[in-house]
């Protein structure tokens, strides 16, 4: 049978899920190649001749790169020109959003944890593995492909929705704020508290523990999810937290794991600081929570925007607990 030579060239953000679509393409090409830096490092343009090598021998040459700006895409549509190829297009098109949730799942399902950086340990090296950064740097130089830069043939293809398998995702969660949730901070001078004595309530500690414990017994898990930039810029340690954290605790009675992200606010660094997904992600992976049956309360728009982001419910601090009429 005779081979024809092709360039397919994938298009997307990072983690926009273009490696899922091409496993899809080398089961209808049978004859094909995947090239990317990830295989073969190198920059973009050392790619150039190992795709010519590989189109001379008759393959479907699959280029698995993010390929978002023109510069890039040039490349390639100028070596399928010149050896009078046809060149396909295929744009994931998607958000950051979307794409940090799909990095970040995918980096727990690999190393069982999340690094909430995006760097690994021991400055171990995964193309796969990257700072949200990355994400914003891509959105910024992305431009969407045009069949007028040269291709024979350009498909959009929306990338799904981030779906949930029920079986393993059956859990749910109730996921609190702290400061101005379930702590009263408005007359601290940096409206969180630095030591255990300056730890109060929101409201009447027996009201408010009667409904976390509430929830408990219908089945959800309690976690709290809190940024404390405050560590960031030296005003206060990760003990200082921790021990306002178990006096919180120990003031409503109830024991539930609470995380904290210790980052600076910005230029954002870290996957944890709300209203990035990553805390939440982290008790999603680790507990097998649904979204679409968890909650979340807060006070502010980064916890309204996280919930949203992720498909959780939310609700503002004072509706939630207007609605049961606590004090």
């Amino acid at each position: 049978m005779e081979m024809i030579s092709k360039i397919i060239l994938m298009i997307g953000l990072p983690a926009a899920g273009k490696s899922t679509y091409v496993a899809k393409l080398k089961k209808i090409h049978k004859n094909s190649v995947v090239i990317s830096r990830d295989v073969y490092g190198g920059t973009i343009q050392s790619l150039v001749p190992i795709v010519v090598e590989e189109l001379e021998k008759g393959r479907v040459v699959i280029i698995d790169n993010t390929n978002i700006t023109l510069e890039q895409r040039k490349l390639f549509i100028d070596v399928g020109k010149s050896m009078n190829i046809e060149i396909e297009g295929i744009y994931i098109r998607t958000n950051i959003e979307d794409c940090q949730i799909r990095e970040l799942h995918r980096m727990y399902h690999k190393y069982n944890q999340i690094f909430m950086t995006g760097t690994l340990p021991n400055k171990e090296k995964d193309p796969h593995i990257f700072p949200p950064a990355t994400l914003f740097s891509a959105r910024k130089i992305l431009v969407e492909p045009k069949e007028e830069e040269g291709f024979n043939s350009l498909i959009t293809i929306d990338a799904p929705k981030i779906k949930w398998n029920a079986k393993k995702y059956k859990n749910k969660a109730i996921f609190f704020d702290l400061d101005g949730t379930l702590r009263k901070t408005d007359d601290l001078p940096h409206k969180y508290p630095l030591k255990p004595n300056e730890v109060k309530l929101l409201h009447d500690p027996e009201q408010m523990k009667k409904v976390i414990k509430n929830y408990q017994k219908i089945g959800y898990k309690v976690f709290g999810v809190s940024n404390q930039s405050g560590i960031s810029k030296g005003i206060l340690t990760e003990a200082d937290v921790v021990a306002t954290m178990n006096k919180t605790k120990e003031l409503l009675g109830i024991d539930f794991e609470i995380s904290f992200c210790p980052h600076r606010p910005a230029p954002i660094s870290c996957y944890c600081r709300k209203p990035q997904v990553g805390m939440v992600m982290k008790y999603i992976e680790e507990y097998g929570l649904n979204p679409k049956k968890c909650i979340m309360v807060g006070d502010m728009k980064v916890d309204e925007t996280m919930a949203s982001r992720i498909g959780i419910k939310y609700y503002d601090v004072d509706e939630f607990w207007k609605k049961y009429n606590v004090e």
